[in-house]
């Protein structure tokens, strides 16, 4: 599963969640996945890929 689709996954569990305790860890779980896919959204904006194309 992409990290995307555990996230929106988590969040969806966040929302059905009753019990406090339960929402607590769902919602930190969450914020922990938000914050990998915030890294990787920034990195990409930051990496520059240099192909090379050449002739033999």
């Amino acid at each position: 599963m992409s990290l995307l689709k555990q996230y929106q996954a988590r969040v969806a569990q966040v929302n059905a969640a009753t019990d406090p305790a339960e929402k607590e860890k769902l919602t930190r779980e969450a914020k922990v996945l938000e914050e990998q896919l915030s890294t990787w959204d920034q990195e990409t904006k930051q990496k520059t890929i240099i192909l090379w194309l050449g002739t033999r």
